[in-house]
Formats: structure tokens, C-alpha cells, sequence
């Protein structure tokens, strides 16, 4: 539950952070425009969107399945 938080928190701010380059170019001229440059970062944003919901952390074992095995001490 935490982890999907998490990834729309992260996906949010990556969309914010695209927003706002593409929107710095107008403020220094109406005229500005970014040109190619708006498709290469659509496509990172894109890109960094599915890294960030494909990401799946290795599961952690807990103490208790750690030390299930029983040792032979049989001579």
C-alpha cells in the first residue's frame, strides 16, 4: 500500500517538474518556443513514469522464515 503512495507521489512530481520546464521558456518571451526539445522531454517524463510503476523492491524475508531449517546433527 505504501509503494503504490509512493509511486503516484513520485509520478506527480515528475509531472509538475515537466510542467514547469516547459512552461520557463514562455515567461523570458511570449514568442519562445521550445521546438524539439518539448518531444524529448515528453518522452523522458514518459519513460521516467514507467521506471518509476515497474519498479518492484526485493522482497525482505522475515525473521521467522529465516531460520526454518533444522539442522541433521546425527553422528
Amino acid at each position: 500500500m505504501r509503494l503504490i503512495v509512493l509511486k503516484v507521489i513520485l509520478t506527480v512530481v515528475a509531472v509538475a517538474i515537466a510542467v514547469l520546464i516547459m512552461w520557463l521558456p514562455s515567461l523570458s518571451s511570449p514568442q519562445a518556443k521550445p521546438g524539439g526539445l518539448i518531444y524529448i522531454l515528453v518522452l523522458a517524463v514518459f519513460a521516467g513514469i514507467r521506471a518509476i510503476w515497474k519498479y518492484k523492491p526485493p522482497m525482505q524475508k522475515k525473521d521467522d522464515e529465516i531460520d526454518k531449517h533444522i539442522l541433521d546433527k546425527k553422528e
